[in-house]
């Protein structure tokens, strides 16, 4: 149930925007496109157990925003970094590492900071909907396309904000976008749902081993 539910929402996107042409740019959509902090800037002795979030690329690595390791720097430093604060409904992009992995910042997140592993895109949501823009990103056969092109006869594969800014995306209505992001949380809840499940099964077997190994 779960591999059908990872391929249903791909599904959808192509159903409804598989043939919708590539009229604009992130560039054209984006009101702001960041990463960084680079060099000494954000050094690794300098996180802290609490205090502001700093996401990576764990963050990003399953297509769907996670929270793993955890890294904090101070409040003192965050002051210094502010500029790299990462917004609710921003679309963020792994470009090092593990590249072309996209999810979108849940609503709920605390003050953070992005890390130079992930671009960050700030799109006006009176004009475009993250949630389209991060499949857009993933399924669309313009962008895919541009990205593959991108990176090409690369020693290792790597993206950066210039290769991100001119990619090609549809501008369908924002009415049809939201129907398709309505659409696609409804299988991300039902997802969950099926994860939830699936967890305390696994659970409930292994107190059941346990038991039976031990004779009850």
């Amino acid at each position: 149930v779960l591999a059908h539910l990872d391929a249903l929402t791909q599904s959808i996107f192509h159903d409804m925007f598989g043939n919708e042409p590539s009229s604009a740019t992130v560039l054209d959509i984006a009101e702001q496109t960041r990463t960084g902090p680079f060099g000494s800037q954000l050094l690794h002795g300098e996180f802290v157990e609490e205090g502001i979030a700093v996401l990576g690329l764990d963050n990003v690595v399953e297509n769907e925003f996670r929270w793993a390791e955890r890294r904090f720097i101070t409040p003192a430093k965050y002051e210094l970094l502010k500029r790299y604060t990462i917004h609710p409904g921003d679309v963020l992009i792994s470009i090092m590492g593990t590249t072309g992995r996209c999810v979108v910042v849940p609503d709920d997140i605390p003050t953070a900071i992005n890390t130079k592993h992930i671009c960050a895109v700030t799109v006006d949501r009176a004009r475009f909907d993250p949630t389209f823009l991060r499949s857009s990103f993933l399924w669309h056969r313009d962008a895919r396309e541009h990205l593959r092109r991108q990176t090409k006869g690369s020693i290792m594969a790597g993206l950066n904000m210039g290769i991100i800014k001119a990619m090609p995306v549809p501008t369908p209505s924002l009415r049809r976008q939201r129907a398709f992001a309505e659409r696609a949380h409804e299988v991300s809840t039902t997802r969950t749902k099926v994860a939830s499940t699936l967890a305390a099964d696994d659970e409930l077997f292994a107190s059941l081993q346990s038991r039976a190994f031990r004779g009850e």
